[in-house]
């Protein structure tokens, strides 16, 4: 599976795992309400999955990410 960031970047993800990506609607809308947060924050993703929350927040301009995902095979 390959999700589109908001750069255009494409992010892939392993095949056949059963995954539930957070949709880039849902991942611009907490982009837009923290915009103004971001530059220079520090931003923890848990659960991360396929880390899309964790490179959105670094595309605007957080300092520091840290993605935390427990599923090995999800996290490669």
């Amino acid at each position: 599976m390959a999700l589109r960031l908001s750069n255009g970047q494409k992010l892939h993800s392993p095949e056949g795992l059963e995954a539930r990506p957070t949709t880039g609607l849902v991942r611009q809308a907490v982009m837009n309400i923290l915009a103004a947060e971001l530059p220079g924050c520090r931003w923890l993703d848990l659960c991360s999955g396929s880390g899309a929350m964790a490179c959105e927040a670094l595309l605007q301009g957080a300092l520091w990410v840290q993605a935390v995902e427990r599923n090995p095979k999800i996290a490669a």
